[in-house]
């Protein structure tokens, strides 16, 4: 027997409307910063403009990148639960099944009465490529061993464009698993932030 929230209406509108949007935006920005990263690396200095109102500079972007990519990496892990799928470091990594552990815990049974089932990771109309299905365990990975528990494996050997269709495909599952067959549309992000990169310049010589 599955677990339930008993969620209302109003809990799965507020749920739908904005904590799992906002999970899901949080996902969103760490594939733009990785793919950020993987091509300017961290030697620029950083502009942020926040809807045209205030700008803030830091010196290194490793200040906004690694807060980002991190949070980035456990909302992947996260919102994988929420559907189902678990990874584990059986046979040298793989994606498996599971349910929700309390009846507090939401997930997609909530709002569908099923989970994401693993067939529908491997066959079928929704069904993920190879590359698809290694980024996303590599990303899972990292949230178990480096983000989400302090071990002594490091998350961040996690190729970035790996990373960034990790997050890719995570939120390519929960249009596909939940938003469009809940609300009739997927996701999608406007971002009223704009980022620009500086190149640092070493300092004058004496």
């Amino acid at each position: 027997m599955f677990l339930m929230a008993n969620l209302t209406p109003e809990q799965k509108a507020q749920l739908l409307e904005d904590r799992l949007y906002w999970r899901m935006y949080e996902v969103h920005l760490c594939k733009i910063i990785s793919g950020l990263v993987d091509h300017h690396g961290f030697a620029v200095s950083t502009n942020i403009a926040i809807a045209n109102l205030e700008t803030h500079q830091f010196d290194s972007f490793k200040e906004i990148a690694y807060p980002i990519i991190d949070i980035g990496i456990v909302m992947c892990r996260a919102l994988m639960q929420f559907l189902g799928i678990y990874y584990s470091d059986a046979g040298g990594g793989s994606l498996i099944a599971g349910q929700a552990k309390m009846h507090t815990d939401v997930t997609l049974f909530d709002f569908r009465n099923k989970y994401v089932q693993l067939d529908d990771l491997h066959r079928g109309p929704h069904r993920l490529t190879r590359q698809q299905k290694n980024a996303l365990c590599r990303t899972l990975e990292a949230g178990n061993k480096g983000i989400a528990h302090l071990t002594s494996r490091p998350a961040r050997r996690l190729q970035l464009p790996v990373l960034a269709q990790g997050c890719e495909t995570v939120l390519q599952l929960m249009n596909q698993h939940l938003y469009v067959p809940v609300t009739g549309h997927p996701v999608t992000f406007s971002t009223p932030v704009k980022i620009s990169l500086i190149p640092n310049r070493p300092a004058p010589s004496t």
